[in-house]
């Protein structure tokens, strides 16, 4: 913690700066100065964290300087060191927020005592301060999880814009995402280290494109990093080669510092903060189509004409695969995924968001109005029926057709007859 005596007294100043033993008592001092307009500078090119100030000094006052550090470095304490003890300087001290009120000549162990006070309510603000930007941090990235996913339309728009730390007026959105192509694997039974290399990435990314926009929130989702521009206003000249540039320079950096290769997709120009879903599965579906060995290393959503693409038209597209392709066995959630071009849990997630189910239920409820729309029309035996819904175990068929239905296939049919 750093002290800055300011008093323009010299036997005052100098008797503070020698008498207590400060390095022992936690303490560093900047240099001391003489009036208010000396501490400026000083606090200027020193940062302290307390400044012990006279009242009673020329050019600039004890009063004054308070002021002005109030005005411009609110997170400094200032305690108040003067030879008149007059309720007047208390006030003010007081009206100034001042973090004390001690007389030149009390003992140092009061003085001492009083800086090791504060000392203890600026660490505590610091803890405070950095649990709240700590929690901020992490609403804002489960919103942007929640945007991506497409949950996050429950909330208002101002709501997500106060969450994300962006204004309230109208904005320009791009979202690019990049996916980290190592030269040497990763131990995937050490989390924590991977989560270090995640963490190193996502640092350098953040650093390089905050210069590129008016906010930039830079975090990962599902294996990927995803980075949001945010312009105010709803200007889009120059706004996607902009992203551009940043991409770029990423991508360098990544490969100067890290030693990795970065592949990036980038979405089309939104202004809309809840089509961030849409912006993300067009542009995961623009990364996946660049291939390792494709000089390029980083594709718009505009080159493929493809624009963007909502959960609701992901949710379309599966349905038509899955009505399609139920007669094939072992038709997984992977078959879809890579169809949809999506990734596997990402779609999983917008599977339970929109149908309020999984794959295989959804899978499996198509099958079995399908197997007993059969049994309606035509005379096919059950084995058969079985095969041409995607079984090949007519027992296993059977079990989660009388799960489904209530009845067994036989009952069902016994049923209709």
């Amino acid at each position: 913690m750093k002290i800055l005596i300011v008093d323009d007294e010299d036997i005052i100043r100098e008797g503070i700066v020698k008498s207590i033993l400060w390095r022992e008592n936690g303490f560093d001092l900047a240099t001391p100065c003489r009036n208010g307009e000396e501490a400026v500078q000083v606090i200027g090119s020193e940062h302290p964290d307390i400044i012990l100030a006279d009242i009673n000094m020329p050019f600039m006052n004890g009063i004054e300087l308070a002021s002005w550090i109030q005005e411009h470095h609110p997170e400094m304490k200032v305690l108040f060191l003067t030879g008149y003890d007059d309720f007047q300087y208390a006030r003010q001290a007081i009206e100034l927020k001042a973090a004390g009120y001690v007389l030149k000549y009390e003992k140092h162990e009061v003085l001492l005592g009083e800086l090791k006070r504060i000392s203890e309510e600026i660490k505590k603000e610091r803890r405070e301060k950095k649990l709240q930007e700590k929690g901020k941090s992490q609403l804002a990235t489960q919103l942007m999880t929640d945007l991506i996913i497409g949950t996050a339309k429950i909330n208002s728009r101002s709501e997500v814009l106060e969450t994300l730390g962006f204004d309230q007026g109208d904005h320009t959105l791009i979202l690019a995402l990049v996916s980290i192509i190592l030269h040497t694997g990763l131990e995937y039974d050490q989390p924590n280290i991977n989560g270090l290399h995640l963490f190193s990435y996502i640092n350098v990314i953040g650093e390089v494109c905050r210069p590129f926009a008016d906010h930039v929130l830079c975090n990962s989702y599902d294996n990927q990093i995803y980075v949001l521009f945010v312009r105010k206003g709803t200007e889009t000249e120059n706004a996607d080669e902009a992203v551009h540039h940043a991409m770029e320079e990423s991508v360098e950096k990544l490969a100067q510092f890290l030693n990795v290769d970065g592949r990036v997709g980038i979405s089309s120009v939104y202004h809309d903060i809840f089509k961030t879903d849409a912006a993300y599965n067009s542009t995961y579906k623009v990364l996946q189509s660049i291939s390792g060995t494709d000089c390029r290393r980083i594709l718009h959503v505009r080159e493929t004409e493809s624009g963007l693409a909502s959960n609701h038209a992901v949710i379309r597209e599966a349905a038509h695969y899955i009505k399609d392709n139920y007669a094939v066995a072992g038709l997984s959630l992977n078959d879809l995924a890579e169809h949809i071009h999506l990734s596997p849990s990402h779609l999983c997630r917008i599977i339970k968001k929109y149908r309020n189910t999984n794959f295989m239920s959804w899978l499996t409820m198509v099958r079995i109005e399908k197997a007993e729309e059969l049994m309606r029309t035509t005379d096919r035996k059950i084995y058969e029926i079985c095969e041409l819904v995607g079984y090949n175990n007519p027992q296993y068929f059977s079990v989660v057709f009388k799960k489904y239905t209530g009845l067994s296939p036989q009952e069902y049919k016994q049923k209709l007859e």
